[in-house]
């Protein structure tokens, strides 16, 4: 069957909730009236995404459709069970005490110039979603915050994720003011080094980990005080991507952040979909980002630590790997509050763009 004929039947879907309850209910009787022959109906109701792709349907489109038909994205062999509403968040495990905020955010907006002809509108729209972030990790009054950021500067020996242990984070290659210095904790990222090992997990640590876009973009806005020491966490998905690697990673962090009784936040660097002009993958993705953001909406956020690397490499959430590492510390069953997402950027730079605070349980 035609491509354009399966792509405009599953908007239909996609466009009439009743449509897609009655689809979904006996999928052979709706077929003719969303122009489909009964075995791609079936293909459809199945939720596979393999054989939609195959046909040439976008991953974006074809994941969508798995969202609708199967009860979760991962390696595994599809079937034929029906997927768990979203609504449905699985069982929390109870937050660190520790954690005091943990949240996510794209790098800060680029000039307006770059934004098209409304971009003075969607600095202002975009900063105040900052500004809103900023105010909740004041409040949360962390003593130390780890920062999860991809690396742009070379520098580093290994593929693993790196730990920054300086007692300073220095300006890196990439950035334009030598004179820039965070402060480090050099106590703490190495007993986060030492945790991450001891449960057989590759790490690399370094005391030369660099302030770059990934890091000082969002920070020149939310870090509270200059002096709040911050533990960078790189990632380098050029270099190796594992979503599920991710999420264990965030997850052996609950050992440290638990033992040592400090007051922690935690933020995610990066957007959701994204195109990369420098290792040549991914796409601007919105049906996918809305995927993304809905999961994290309901306190399945961790969840996407299952879909396999093509999913979201194709996507463009090459920096999703970030968020992974913060969702793997904070937990399952912990809901997000969307500040802001939407489309944006031109060229080479084009991606989703979102800020998101984790709704953590409240302290006693």
């Amino acid at each position: 069957m035609d491509t354009s004929k399966i792509e405009s039947a599953i908007r239909a879907l996609a466009d009439d909730a009743e449509l897609l309850r009655r689809f979904q209910d006996d999928p052979r009787a709706i077929a003719s009236q969303i122009g489909l022959d009964v075995e791609w109906a079936e293909t459809i109701a199945l939720g596979d995404r393999y054989r939609l792709q195959a046909a040439g349907v976008g991953a974006a489109m074809s994941l969508r459709v798995a969202q609708w038909f199967i009860d979760r994205l991962n390696d595994s062999a599809l079937t034929r069970r029906t997927r768990q509403e979203l609504s449905q968040s699985p069982a929390r495990l109870p937050v660190p005490a520790e954690v005091v905020f943990a949240g996510g955010c794209s790098h800060v907006p680029a000039p307006p110039t770059s934004l098209g002809s409304a971009g003075s509108e969607a600095i202002r729209r975009r900063r105040a979603a900052y500004d809103r972030l900023a105010a909740d990790i004041r409040a949360a009054d962390p003593e130390v915050m780890i920062v999860v950021a991809e690396s742009r500067a070379p520098g580093f020996i290994t593929g693993a994720f790196v730990i920054g242990t300086g007692s300073t984070i220095g300006a890196s290659t990439t950035t334009s003011d030598p004179a820039l210095a965070l402060c480090g904790d050099p106590t703490y990222a190495r007993a986060l080094v030492d945790a991450v090992r001891a449960e057989g997990l590759e790490v690399e640590e370094s005391n030369r980990v660099g302030l770059d876009k990934d890091l000082l973009s969002p920070l020149h806005i939310l870090l509270p005080e200059p002096e709040l020491p911050v533990i960078p966490i790189i990632t380098q998905p050029e270099r190796g991507f594992s979503p599920f690697g991710a999420r264990a990673f965030g997850e052996v962090l609950r050992i440290v952040v638990e033992m040592a009784g400090r007051r922690v936040a935690i933020l995610a660097t990066g957007g959701p979909s994204r195109r990369s002009d420098r290792a040549s993958f991914g796409q601007l993705a919105p049906e996918f980002d809305r995927f993304v953001l809905d999961m994290l909406r309901t306190g399945r956020g961790v969840e996407l630590g299952d879909l396999e690397p093509y999913a979201l490499l194709a996507n463009g959430r090459h920096e999703f790997q970030n968020w992974l590492v913060m969702l793997g510390l904070v937990g399952p069953g912990v809901a997000a509050e969307i500040y802001a997402y939407e489309p944006a950027g031109r060229g080479d730079d084009e991606g989703g763009w979102t800020v998101v605070n984790m709704i953590l349980p409240p302290k006693k």
